[in-house]
């Protein structure tokens, strides 16, 4: 699933903005403008993505935090086609992605997903799987598990598919549902908005110089 981030541009003033800078109505040199500028804008919107979605979800560790800035894509505008999209990607997050610790009393996981928040606890456990993922788990049914042991764990599982209880991992959100927030959205939205502008008189005075 994909997620696009839409910004609304006044193209009827910014093509009048073209003509008038480059004194022409010439098609292919309007199109070499919007191309570059669409480019140039989408690039940095991509950075204001990712930055604007870390400032204000607790992903500290700095792999996990090149993982959400990796899932969001760019699509270039060509001379065909003068549309250019900033593309988010992305399941939600394991709950360990995000800042977590383990329970001194080893029953429950505290998890803090959002910078500012208090966080909570999870009602869940932590344990490692045989791939050496590391999630938090959360018991449904008739069994509470008191022990974090390996072996505890696995009979536990085994239990789960045989419908005496079921063992789920708990995420967090994923990449695009952080830029779908309504702090993040309006924010990269605004930035994408402001780059355009600058991106647009740079597209002008480029093709200018080339005559």
């Amino acid at each position: 699933m994909a997620d696009y981030i839409n910004v609304d541009i006044d193209w009827k003033e910014v093509k009048k903005k073209i003509k008038e800078a480059l004194g022409t109505t010439s098609n292919a040199k309007m199109h070499a403008v919007l191309r570059m500028a669409l480019n140039e804008t989408v690039k940095g919107g991509k950075t204001e993505a990712g930055r604007s979605a870390l400032k204000r979800y607790r992903i500290d560790d700095k792999e996990r935090r090149k993982e959400v800035r990796d899932l969001i894509k760019t699509k270039k505008a060509t001379s065909q086609n003068l549309t250019a999209v900033v593309i988010t990607r992305g399941r939600p997050l394991a709950l360990t992605r995000y800042y977590y610790k383990e329970n001194n009393k080893n029953t429950t996981a505290f998890a803090n997903v959002k910078k500012g928040s208090s966080g909570g606890l999870t009602g869940g456990f932590v344990a490692t799987m045989d791939s050496g993922h590391v999630g938090i788990f959360k018991r449904y049914g008739n069994f509470q598990h008191r022990t974090k042991s390996k072996r505890k764990y696995m009979q536990d599982r085994a239990k789960s598919k045989k419908g005496i209880q079921q063992i789920k991992q708990l995420f967090g959100p994923g990449t695009s549902q952080m830029l779908a927030s309504d702090e993040v959205t309006p924010e990269v939205v605004k930035e994408i908005e402001k780059r355009f502008d600058k991106a647009l008189d740079r597209a002008i005075n480029r093709v200018l110089a080339k005559g």
